[in-house]
């Protein structure tokens, strides 16, 4: 199954990250898989208490998760960042709206990723 969105997944940073170790790729995928909307949870609970610091723990974590996955989630979730930290409230929100957007369809798209239609 090739990816649905390929301008979504950073095809050659996964394949260097997991060293075209199939059974790596798939552990990746799964705690991307498991853990995402749980760090989505903690960026909204942060959003609707405006804490900056538990916003920036919030997307440090999901920094740390999409980075090898996605340039465009990792730019979109700096960017939420970066507004929370200037104190941007309500752009914040809508930035959020896209995260959460952008991850739900990062989810789908590796769902099923093989080293092999990584590497073609």
């Amino acid at each position: 199954m090739k990816p649905t969105d390929e301008s979504l997944i950073d095809t050659r940073t996964l394949l260097v990250t997991c060293g075209g170790d199939p059974l790596l790729l798939r552990t990746m995928i799964r705690s991307f898989q498991t853990h995402f909307e749980g760090h989505l949870n903690d960026v909204a609970h942060a959003l609707k208490e405006r804490d900056l610091t538990r916003l920036r723990a919030a997307t440090h974590k999901l920094h740390g998760l999409v980075s090898a996955f996605s340039r465009r989630a990792n730019e979109a979730v700096a960017i939420l960042e970066q507004l929370g930290a200037d104190g941007h409230w309500s752009d914040v929100d809508k930035q959020f709206m896209v995260v959460d957007q952008i991850l739900h369809s990062l989810a789908k798209s590796l769902d099923g990723i093989t080293v092999e239609e990584l590497k073609s």
